[in-house]
């Protein structure tokens, strides 16, 4: 429930004006799912190493600064009834991956909140 909570939060708090464009095939979600999945692991491993100065964290605080995380979020949570007609279980792989790096902001964000 509280991963959920945190997928739902990080999705409203990084949506924002900029369009996202949904995978228009099973193709185009099978690759958002690969991205996300990857992104995954390095956010796990972030939150597993529970130390934002890890090597780990600073490799997703990496990939977040560059855009990655939280285009991911954007357009997953964007296009979520789209991909659930187009392939529930890779729709499920996506979720369960976004939840990972959603769980893994929120720690990098208290953390950081924590240390001002």
């Amino acid at each position: 429930m509280n991963q959920l909570f945190i997928f739902m939060l990080s999705i409203v708090l990084l949506s924002g004006p900029t369009p996202v464009k949904a995978a228009s095939d099973v193709t185009e979600l099978e690759k958002l799912v690969t991205t996300s999945e990857k992104l995954a692991v390095i956010a796990k491993e972030c939150t597993d190493s529970q130390d934002t100065k890890s090597s780990s964290c600073r490799n997703f605080i990496n990939e977040f600064n560059k855009g990655n995380a939280n285009q991911q979020i954007k357009v997953f949570g964007a296009n979520l009834s789209q991909y659930l007609k187009l392939d529930k279980e890779l729709t499920f792989k996506a979720l369960t991956a976004t939840s990972t790096i959603s769980a893994a902001l929120a720690f990098v964000l208290e953390e950081t909140n924590q240390n001002l």
